[in-house]
């Protein structure tokens, strides 16, 4: 029994590689005879109107990793009136306002990640220092 099954595992397998064979990718995979259109160079009108936009990402890591840091110089007992200040600040405009626009154009980039956790922090922030 065993020798009858590896013959027809075998023959099983060259029969659906015929099968495969038979089909070639575009016919199978291929959804319109037409080809793609060129790809379009973006012009003032767009970046304006947000069809362009840039990475938001780097302003909201940004602001993130500043008001983290400056927070943990105060919570390490590194701290002064002037350091506190500066702490509430970052906290509200860096961390908070611009994170959180940042956030939003993560949604208009339609990264649901970045715009979910940029905007949750920037919130986050923006209720630490008020």
């Amino acid at each position: 029994l065993k020798p009858f099954l590896v013959i027809s595992t075998f023959a099983l397998a060259q029969l659906i590689a015929k099968v495969l064979d038979s089909f070639s990718y575009r016919q199978v995979f291929q959804t319109s005879p037409l080809p793609a259109p060129p790809p379009t160079n973006p012009n003032f009108e767009d970046i304006m109107t947000g069809g362009g936009i840039a990475n938001p990402a780097p302003l909201g890591l940004f602001g993130f990793g500043v008001t983290t840091v400056l927070l943990s110089f105060d919570n390490a007992g590194i701290s002064s009136p002037k350091l506190l200040n500066l702490v509430l600040a970052h906290a509200l405009f860096f961390g908070g306002a611009a994170q959180f626009a940042s956030g939003m154009w993560e949604f208009k980039a339609n990264s649901i990640f970045g715009a979910t956790a940029f905007s949750t922090f920037g919130a986050f922030w923006i209720s630490l220092a008020a």
